[in-house]
Formats: C-alpha cells, sequence, structure tokens
C-alpha cells in the first residue's frame, strides 16, 4: 500500500474472490486503508469461473497487473455456434476497438493468486480462516464482530463493509438485506477435459439441440472446459 494513506478506519472487505480483491486493489491504490478477509483458510483450487473480458484487461493495465494474465492466460479470437452438425455462425473478437481483442481463459484459481500477490506488493494481506460473525449499523456508525483463525473475536468499526462473499453472503444475511430473484429449473453441469477436438484451439465452441446447450472453452495445452444443460 502507499506510504501516506488517507486518515480513515479502514474499509473492511468480506471475501477474497476475484470481486473482493479486485476491489482491495483499487482501494490500496487510492491510499484508502483497507482489510479483506476470508472464510476459507486457502484458496479453492478449482477452475470455476474461467473467462476474463477485454475491459477487464485493460483495468488491470491501469493497475500495471496485466502481464501475469497475458503470459498464463489463453486467448480465444472467436465462437463458433453450432446446430444440426454446422456452424451457423461466428463471431470474431478480433474487429474489437481494443488492445485485448480476445476472450482470455484462465483458471479462477490463477486469477485470485495473481491479484493475491499484487495486493501483497501494495502492503495489504488477505486474512484467511476469519469472519464476520455480527455487525450492527443500527447507531451512528457500523460495528462489527470478527472472528479470526484462532478464534479469537474482535470489534472495529470500519469506515465501509463492502460485500464481496458470493451468492450465500454473510453480510447480506446480517444486515436482512433481500436478494430478488428466482432459481433455474434447469440442471448444467460443468467439467474440465483432456481432449484434442477437430477444430481451432482459439475458439469458443457453442453447441445448440432442442434438448439443451453445451459450450467448449479452450484452456491451453489440450485443457478444455466443458459446460451444458438442459
Amino acid at each position: 500500500m502507499a506510504d501516506t494513506l488517507l486518515d480513515i478506519p479502514p474499509v473492511l472487505i468480506v471475501g477474497a474472490g476475484p470481486t473482493g480483491l479486485a476491489a482491495a486493489m483499487s482501494l490500496a491504490r487510492a491510499r484508502v486503508p483497507v482489510r479483506i478477509i476470508d472464510k476459507l483458510a486457502a484458496p479453492a483450487p478449482y477452475s470455476r469461473a474461467i473467462g476474463i473480458q477485454a475491459r477487464t484487461l485493460e483495468l488491470l493495465e491501469q493497475h500495471r497487473a496485466v502481464e501475469p494474465f497475458l503470459a498464463l492466460g489463453h486467448r480465444a479470437h472467436a465462437a463458433a455456434l453450432h446446430a444440426e452438425g454446422r456452424v451457423i455462425a461466428r463471431l470474431d473478437f478480433d474487429p474489437l476497438q481494443t488492445r485485448y481483442p480476445y476472450l482470455l481463459l484462465l483458471d479462477q484459481s490463477v486469477t485470485e493468486r495473481l491479484l493475491t500477490e499484487h495486493l501483497a506488493g501494495l502492503g495489504v494481506t488477505v486474512e484467511r480462516g476469519t469472519t464476520l460473525v455480527a455487525c450492527d449499523n443500527g447507531g451512528t456508525s457500523l460495528d462489527v464482530t470478527i472472528r479470526d483463525a484462532d478464534g479469537r473475536d474482535t470489534r472495529c468499526t470500519p469506515s465501509y463493509l463492502i460485500a464481496a462473499d458470493g451468492a450465500h453472503s454473510t453480510v447480506r444475511h446480517l444486515l436482512g438485506v433481500g436478494f430478488a430473484g428466482h432459481a433455474f429449473e434447469q440442471t448444467f453441469l460443468l467439467a474440465d477435459l483432456a481432449a484434442i477436438p477437430d477444430w481451432p484451439d482459439d475458439e469458443i465452441h457453442l453447441f445448440t439441440t432442442p434438448d439443451g446447450i453445451a459450450g467448449l472453452f479452450p484452456m491451453g495445452d489440450g485443457r478444455y472446459r466443458l459446460g451444458g444443460g438442459g
């Protein structure tokens, strides 16, 4: 973090996924004191979300953090839509007016590692095995209780609280914030495969049938993400 910080209580970020890490990175570069906590003792090792859009890469460039992503990610320059055994449409990303005219495909576990390393260079360390257990915003300030990895509880008054802890957000439940919406009735699957299909490995392939949809995303070195549902 920059040597001279703003004279305010730290912003508390709950959740050290890509959203929370990116928020912490932006605040740290703006000289805002920040704490970021995550209930997991270690980062999840799974690939999960894999697509990084051009605008995200542009923002990473502004933070001088994009190069490791470009070195480790796999670039998809087009998407082909298949139906009835043939390609019925193709979307070419190359004409996009950006330095990054492609979709960068990279395991979320790697994305989180790179963001965590960059954040450490700014002087901010993720506090792992740490949970938010209470939150009181009924007074003139926001008071929270945090439980660390050793089971010790501490109270603090952050200047802001950022909920980056996902669909089952602890912050949202503690504050009684609603989450309007409904669940999809369809069943979906995800799998990471070792495959060598007879298509270019810099294209995404999408398939539609009367029974459902599927997608094949190249990850480089013969790895593919398969997703589908119906």
